[in-house]
């Protein structure tokens, strides 16, 4: 796409990338595919507002890969494999009604509770099931199947924080039990335990 230049307007606009960088905190990020364009008559560089998208969500994923986070194609990725709409996600995980919309278009950076949060519903089985019983999603999610939870329903929403607690809290009288049941076994090995 080539259009004229706003500043001499004489010259065309001819799209380009580069690689920048980027102070994130003490870190220096590299920003590959940073898009911009350049007057072939004056060289002024402009950013177009869908360019100036673009590397919104390139800066975005760069921060988030820095901090160990799923990037934007990663979340879109996984809310499609657990079929789900950006809505259905929202509903499932909270974050509010247009938070993967924003996660996806690198509006928004998800925070380290969420994108925990999405791991654990990826790889427990019982977490998406919990998530969805909770959550009151009733349509369109069919990544999970339909037995009940061995968890009570609540009367009002819980917080995504709090399923994570009482998982860890289950899996820790599991791993204290197991400990135990090893003490018995190996008494002079866990003596110091």
């Amino acid at each position: 796409m080539s259009s004229i230049c706003p500043i001499c307007e004489k010259g065309s606009l001819q799209l380009s990338t580069a690689t920048e960088e980027m102070r994130y905190g003490e870190a220096t990020l590299k920003l590959e595919g940073y898009a911009f364009s350049v007057c072939s008559g004056c060289g002024a560089e402009s950013v177009s507002p869908e360019q100036a998208r673009s590397n919104e969500l390139l800066m975005a994923d760069a921060k988030r890969q820095h901090d160990g986070l799923l990037v934007s194609s990663q979340i879109r990725e996984w809310r499609r494999a657990l079929n789900l709409t950006q809505a259905q996600a929202s509903e499932l995980l909270g974050g509010g009604a247009n938070a993967f919309s924003k996660y996806e278009r690198g509006q928004v950076i998800q925070s380290r509770a969420m994108d925990l949060l999405m791991r654990l519903a990826w790889h427990s089985h019982e977490a998406r099931s919990l998530l969805k019983d909770r959550s009151r999603l009733t349509c369109g999610a069919t990544f999970v199947d339909e037995q009940a939870s061995s968890w009570t329903k609540a009367k009002s929403p819980v917080r995504p924080v709090d399923i994570i607690a009482r998982m860890v809290n289950e899996k820790s009288h599991e791993l204290m039990a197991a400990n135990e049941e090893l003490r018995t076994w190996h008494p002079a090995r866990c003596a110091h335990a």
